[in-house]
């Protein structure tokens, strides 16, 4: 399905792209992540390509492929953890992060209030393409430090989300772009309420 839709989007600029009203462009910027069932943000980056098209003055369909990182952090504690037979047990403050890279395919209808200022929504398909889980643990007794790396094996390798943008154009075709998406399926593949909610900020190009 991710193909097909990445393909026709594709061949969707191809077809228009000896018109006036086509503009390709560049992002890069940041996202603001969390799950939506906890409350410590995720800081990741995000970059890539876009295609717009205009059909008049008002309304446009844009394409994008981007590379987005995503994820979140959580904080607590374990008490009397145990370090093997005739240790004492210790005690540790977690911070646990889920760094999730995804290759995502955004279409979008842009509505234009004048020559600079659009509103946008759509969708967003993205594929996981890499998910680390790495977690930070000191003994709250005595300051040392532990660290732990692995795969994030839980993960779905797909995701859906409903995006809502407001973007402001320059002359000289920067522009800056404000958006949330609202993540539409779970990020485990056992379908737990757990959801990508992500507000990005970024700058674009359009040449």
């Amino acid at each position: 399905m991710k193909k097909i839709l990445i393909l026709g989007s594709i061949l969707f600029a191809v077809s228009i792209g000896s018109t006036q009203d086509l503009s390709f462009g560049v992002r890069a910027g940041g996202n603001m992540t969390s799950f939506s069932d906890t409350e410590k943000q995720f800081y990741g980056i995000l970059g890539g390509i876009l295609l717009e098209y205009k059909f008049n003055k008002i309304w446009s369909f844009q394409s994008e492929f981007l590379y987005s990182q995503r994820g979140n952090e959580t904080s607590y504690e374990i008490r009397d953890y145990p370090t093997g037979e005739g240790n004492p047990l210790i005690n540790l403050d977690i911070l646990e992060k889920n760094a999730l890279h995804y290759l995502d395919l955004g279409l979008y209808v842009k509505y234009y209030f004048n020559k600079r200022v659009n509103i946008s929504t759509g969708m967003v398909l993205g594929n996981v393409i890499n998910a680390e889980r790495t977690y930070e643990a000191v003994n709250i007794d005595t300051g040392e430090k532990y660290d732990l790396r692995e795969n994030f094996k839980e993960i779905s390798n797909t995701d859906f989300g409903i995006p809502f943008g407001i973007e402001y154009k320059f002359k000289s075709g920067l522009a800056i772009d404000l958006q949330y998406v609202f993540g539409m399926l779970s990020l485990y593949e056992s379908g737990e309420s757990t959801k990508n909610q992500t507000l990005s900020l970024s700058v674009a190009y359009y040449f």
